[in-house]
């Protein structure tokens, strides 16, 4: 018999120093199988409420719960609404566990196999004691979408929508599925503004609350968005999980399909659900959250701090990349390369400088891919300007050449001021000294280092009039270089 059998008939064997006989203890174990439901659930919970596991972080992060407050009330989602608790919760999971196997994709095993896991990881449980249900829809997720590696991937700010002013910050998993494909699907949580009217639209995204939306897409789709049209870059961050993080995670993401969810700017937003997401790598991740606002930068400094993050990859928009390239060059070679597009494309003259060399190459790159978005350049032109590319990188790029333009440490979003800010300061006016006391709970000021952006204000260039990789923008606060490396150290040290 299975052990928790075992466990609970011990105090049946022995008693007063009698041992009773086998075929009684076969019957005992037999009945209370078929008569007794409540005795395996209410052992777990008196193990799991004696582990004090109701107040461990990890169950509170699995409820979306900070500060003592539900961010998510879907009665789908929370078992024990009417009268919530901690331990309420706990009690109607590990019962929901024990439910009618005929409900199938709406047995609490299948509604909640991040909790059902996590609950037998920690009290050490064996599957056996738990019904055999068939979970027929968390099986298609698991073949369909693999999670053998999860990033965390943070989007650059875009002004002109206010929900992603901050930013976007979502999950990237990745893997082979059932036919051994490799795939790769975004996790995200996201809202739509259907209102240009403001004050509506302040009070619902702060006060009352906006409808949230859960998505598992193709990931291809949703970079392709961010770069192209919307014209933001994009950072891919490895994380280094244990398979039992990796899989509490994967689970987790599961659960909150198909939900009734709040959006809210200052309160649960896009940054606030994966950061509850990661925090279930660690039970510090929590604990050391004492902010009000939580932006999607700051989900990622959280992760470098709790020594998740082991690598970075920034896929620049191509007028993003136009912008640090153009920097990275003198004006004779951008003048070179803008006039390459005034005429028939013609064989390429590179530099003798490798490092130049790269510089040009891909500032080429990026600017014929930049005139075919805008059809100022058509298909047959790209292909024409990317054979040429192809002919000077094998002819002129030596093919032992080992490298390459590290972007992953320019303008990162590591690098940058907080987002939430509290200052005293002192400042003299007409004569006369003031106290200067300021709160920022969610912004960035213009005497801020903003040295890890590039300047909104576009200015003229006298020197430059004319050339339109001018209208990117390079006044700039500070002009950093971005890094040729070599291939060896691809492995980016933060």
């Amino acid at each position: 018999m299975i052990e928790l059998f075992r466990t609970i008939s011990s105090n049946i064997i022995l008693k007063k120093g009698i041992i009773i006989p086998l075929l009684f203890l076969l019957f005992a174990e037999i009945s209370y199988a078929k008569n007794n439901d409540d005795t395996i659930p209410a052992y777990i919970l008196n193990e799991a409420v004696a582990k004090n596991l109701h107040n461990s972080p990890i169950w509170k992060s699995l409820l979306h719960v900070s500060n003592g407050k539900l961010n998510i009330e879907d009665p789908n989602f929370i078992l024990s609404k009417d009268i919530f608790s901690l331990k309420n919760e706990l009690e109607k999971t590990i019962y929901s566990f024990f439910g009618d196997i005929d409900k199938g994709d709406s047995h609490g095993i299948c509604k909640f196999p991040a909790r059902f896991f996590w609950i037998k990881s920690e009290l050490n449980l064996d599957d056996d004691i738990f019904p055999h249900v068939q979970c027929a829809e968390f099986e298609e997720y698991l073949k369909k979408a693999p999670a053998d590696e999860i990033s965390l991937v943070f989007v650059s700010e875009n002004v002109s929508n206010p929900s992603s002013m901050m930013g976007h910050v979502f999950l990237k998993l990745s893997g082979y599925n059932y036919k051994s494909n490799y795939v790769e699907h975004a996790v995200s949580f996201f809202t739509i503004i259907d209102t240009i009217n403001i004050p509506f639209l302040i009070i619902k995204s702060t006060l009352t609350g906006m409808n949230g939306f859960f998505s598992l897409l193709p990931y291809s789709e949703q970079v392709k968005r961010y770069l192209e049209i919307e014209d933001r870059n994009v950072w891919e961050y490895e994380l280094d999980l244990s398979e039992k993080d990796k899989m509490l995670m994967y689970y987790h993401i599961w659960e909150l399909k198909d939900l009734q969810m709040r959006y809210l700017f200052t309160g649960y937003n896009c940054a606030t659900v994966i950061y509850n997401i990661l925090s279930l790598s660690s039970e510090n991740f929590l604990k050391n959250n004492n902010r009000l606002w939580i932006t999607p930068k700051d989900v990622v400094k959280a992760a470098y701090w709790n020594n998740l993050i082991v690598g970075t990859k920034l896929i620049p928009s191509d007028k993003w990349n136009i912008r640090m390239l153009s920097d990275a060059l003198d004006n004779d070679s951008i003048d070179y390369i803008y006039n390459l597009f005034k005429k028939t494309f013609e064989r390429l003259e590179l530099s003798d400088n490798i490092t130049k060399r790269l510089y040009q190459v891909e500032l080429i790159r990026s600017y014929a891919n930049y005139l075919y978005r805008q059809r100022e350049i058509d298909k047959k032109d790209l292909n024409t300007i990317t054979d040429e590319i192809r002919k000077v990188t094998e002819e002129e790029i030596p093919s032992n050449s080992t490298y390459y333009i590290d972007l992953s440490q320019y303008k990162s979003p590591l690098k940058t001021f907080d987002d939430s800010q509290l200052g005293l300061g002192y400042r003299m006016e007409k004569g006369r000294n003031y106290a200067k006391l300021y709160f920022l709970p969610a912004s960035n000021s213009l005497s801020d280092d903003n040295r890890e952006y590039f300047n909104l204000n576009i200015k003229a260039d006298r020197k430059r009039t004319g050339c339109p990789i001018k209208n990117f923008g390079h006044d700039i606060y500070l002009v950093v270089i971005p890094a040729i490396s070599k291939r060896e150290s691809r492995k980016v040290k933060l």
